[in-house]
C-alpha cells in the first residue's frame, strides 16, 4: 500500500510537471480502453478459437483429437476450434466446457483480461519500470491488434504469457511452482524447443520435471477419460496442428521455409521447416548463453521470447510476447530504443493493416523476422548499458 501511495504521488507530481505527456498518455488510455472494449465485445460474439467445443467433448468422454482428424466434425467442433494443443490444457478447461457457450466465452475474455493484466504488473516489477513508464506500456499493450485480436478470438496466448511469467518469476525461489506455470505454457508446444533448452542450461531440473510431471498427468488422465490407448492419442495433437496450421505474417524461420517454397519432406512427417525451426531456435538460445554474462536476467527473459517468435511456428496472436521486449525498450539507448519501437510498432499495428488490405504474404512476413533479428540483435549486443538497466546475470545464477 505505501509503495502504491508512493507511485500515485509521482505520478501526480509528474502530470503536473509534464501537461502535455499527461495528456498524450490519457489519450492513449482512452484508445486503450476502447481497444479493451472493443475486444472483448468480438469475444462475445466470435470466440473464434476459443477451445470450449474440444474441452465440451473432452467432458462428455469423446476424443476431440479423434473427432477433428475423422472429417466428420458434424457441429461437434465450433468455428475454427480444432484441437492443436496439448492434453492437459483441456483437462485444465472443462470448468469452462461444463458452461453454456455464450456464459463461457465471457468468462474466457474475462480470464484474458486478468492475464493481461497480471502480465504487466510482473513487467513493471522485473523491468523496474516507474508508474509512468508502467502505464504507457499497459496502454500500448491493450491498444496492440495482437492483444485485441488474441483477445476477440478466445486464443490461449495471453494465458501463456502470464504462464510464462511466472514460471520465468519462480524459477529460483519455488522450482515446483515455476514447473506448474511452465507446464501451462507448454501446453502450446511451439514454445517449448527454445524456452525449455534455456531453462536446461541455467540448472533448472526441477522445475523442468514438475512440468514434464504435470503434463504427463494431463496426458494420462486425458486418456483415461475418453478410454483410449495413451500411446496412440500421444501424437494426436501434432497431427491436428499440422492438418489445420496457418500463417498470417508469422516471422519465424519455418513459416519462411514453407513461403518461399523451401520445404519438403525429410522422413516419414519430419519436414525440412521443422528442422531448420529446431536449428533456429538451438542457434538462438546458444547465442542467448554465450552473451548472458553481459546481460540482466531481464534483457535474458525478452531476448528468449524474440529466440522463440523466430524459430517455431507462430501466428501474430503471439506477438503478445512482445510486450517483454517493450518494456525492456525503456533501459536500452536512444538509438536502439528508437528502432525497437519503430520494429514494436510494426509488429503490434502495422502488420494488422497490410494483412486487412490483402497485401501480407512471404514478404510480410520476412519482414517480421527481420524485425524481430533486429530486436534480438539490440538487446544481445547493447551498445551501451543504461544506468537505470538491472545488473548483468551471472552465468550460473
Amino acid at each position: 500500500m505505501h509503495s502504491l501511495a508512493r507511485d500515485l504521488k509521482i505520478a501526480a507530481a509528474w502530470a503536473r510537471a509534464h501537461r502535455l505527456r499527461f495528456a498524450l498518455l490519457a489519450a492513449l488510455w482512452a484508445l486503450a480502453l476502447l481497444s479493451i472494449v472493443q475486444g472483448f465485445r468480438n469475444a462475445l460474439q466470435y470466440s473464434t478459437d476459443f477451445q470450449w467445443s474440444p474441452a465440451r467433448l473432452l467432458s462428455e468422454g469423446v476424443n476431440p483429437y479423434e473427432v477433428t482428424l475423422s472429417g466428420h466434425v458434424d457441429g461437434r467442433i465450433l468455428l475454427s476450434q480444432y484441437p492443436p494443443y496439448q492434453h492437459l490444457l483441456y483437462i485444465v478447461m472443462l470448468p469452462l466446457a461444463s458452461l453454456p457457450y455464450g456464459l463461457a466465452k465471457g468468462v474466457w475474455a474475462a480470464l484474458n483480461l486478468g492475464f493481461a493484466t497480471a502480465s504487466l504488473v510482473l513487467l513493471t516489477r522485473r523491468f523496474r519500470l516507474s508508474a509512468v513508464e508502467g502505464a504507457l506500456l499497459a496502454a500500448l499493450f491493450f491498444l496492440s491488434t495482437p492483444y485485441r485480436n488474441g483477445l476477440g478470438n478466445g486464443q490461449t496466448s495471453l494465458l501463456c504469457l502470464t504462464a510464462f511469467l511466472l514460471a520465468w518469476d519462480r524459477q529460483t525461489r519455488n522450482p515446483a511452482r515455476a514447473g506448474v506455470s511452465l507446464s501451462l505454457l507448454l501446453t502450446k508446444y511451439s514454445f517449448a524447443p527454445p524456452i525449455c533448452l534455456w531453462f536446461l542450461l541455467r540448472g533448472r531440473l526441477a522445475m523442468l520435471l514438475s512440468s514434464l510431471a504435470l503434463l504427463t498427468a494431463g496426458w494420462l488422465l486425458f486418456a483415461g477419460i475418453c478410454r483410449e490407448n495413451p500411446l496412440e492419442i500421444l501424437a494426436q495433437p501434432l497431427k491436428v496442428a499440422a492438418l489445420h496450421s496457418e500463417s498470417e505474417g508469422g516471422g519465424d524461420i519455418m513459416t519462411l521455409a514453407q513461403s518461399f517454397g523451401l520445404d519438403t519432406d525429410i522422413l516419414g512427417p519430419l519436414r525440412l521447416s521443422a528442422l531448420l525451426g529446431l536449428a533456429a531456435a538451438c542457434a538462438g538460445v546458444a547465442l542467448l548463453w554465450r552473451r548472458a554474462g553481459g546481460l540482466s536476467e531481464a534483457e535474458c527473459l525478452a531476448a528468449l521470447c524474440l529466440v522463440s517468435l523466430m524459430s517455431i511456428r507462430h501466428l501474430a496472436y503471439d506477438f503478445v510476447f512482445l510486450a517483454p521486449v517493450a518494456a525492456c525498450a525503456f533501459s536500452l539507448p536512444r538509438r536502439a530504443q528508437t528502432c525497437v519501437i519503430v520494429a514494436l510498432l510494426y509488429l503490434g499495428f502495422g502488420l494488422k493493416l497490410l494483412v486487412s488490405l490483402d497485401i501480407a504474404g512471404k514478404w510480410a512476413e520476412l519482414a517480421s523476422f527481420l524485425a524481430l533479428a533486429l530486436m534480438l540483435f539490440l538487446i544481445v549486443f547493447p551498445a551501451r548499458r543504461s544506468s537505470s538497466a538491472p545488473a548483468p546475470l551471472a552465468r550460473g545464477a
